[in-house]
């Protein structure tokens, strides 16, 4: 018999875990930060405790039954972390995160100590180095709103974009005014200003500004 001692120790292990992984997240200003991801591990861990050693009083029961339910429950909330920004989807990453966070609780929560603390470190250096690559291909994402004066012709504005990189955009049109919202990627902040003052140039161009 697994002693209580034991189990207590893989439930705050997940939990340090956790904390690891979300200081990653929110040192990067994420909404999941330290505590979310703290209290997915820990509860990861204390449902697989429960699910492995919590029907050993005689009652034959499948002990994978109710840790399974972690894997299809947690999607509620990484759905409540995913949100559309700017013409963006945002969050998937962290989603992504809560997620894994959940199957190292699990882990660590079934007594698999080298699979959940060595997992936990590997998905945060994973996360650090993915991030320094981006950081190193210096591109800027950026998104704005620009309106124009008696616009007859609604692709005109997207001659503006012409020979960069666009990543989305909406077009509104209200009585002779028309609204563009675009998200640009530049490679440099020379790219960007240059963008900028041919935005700035067009004659139309009643309105510019970040959203």
């Amino acid at each position: 018999m697994i002693s209580p001692f034991e189990l207590l120790v893989r439930i705050i292990l997940a939990s340090i875990c956790g904390i690891i992984i979300g200081f990653e997240r929110q040192t990067h200003f994420k909404v999941a930060g330290v505590k979310t991801h703290m209290i997915v591990g820990f509860s990861a861990a204390l449902i697989m405790v429960v699910s492995k050693y919590g029907f050993l009083d005689g009652v034959s029961a499948d002990a994978s039954r109710i840790a399974a339910q972690v894997v299809s429950g947690i999607g509620f909330l990484g759905a409540g972390i995913i949100f559309k920004k700017n013409q963006n989807v945002q969050g998937l990453t962290t989603a992504a995160g809560i997620l894994a966070t959940s199957g190292l609780g699990l882990a660590l929560g079934a007594g698999m100590y080298v699979v959940g603390i060595f997992g936990s470190l590997t998905l945060v250096l994973l996360q650090l180095v993915i991030q320094s690559i981006e950081k190193f291909q210096n591109v800027i994402q950026e998104s704005f709103e620009i309106m124009f004066n008696d616009m007859e012709n609604l692709t005109c504005p997207l001659t503006l974009c012409d020979n960069y990189k666009v990543i989305s955009y909406s077009i509104e049109k209200k009585q002779n005014r028309t609204k563009m919202y675009v998200t640009m990627l530049f490679a440099n902040e020379q790219e960007r200003q240059d963008w900028i003052s041919v935005v700035m140039s067009y004659e139309k161009v009643v309105k510019f500004g970040n959203y």
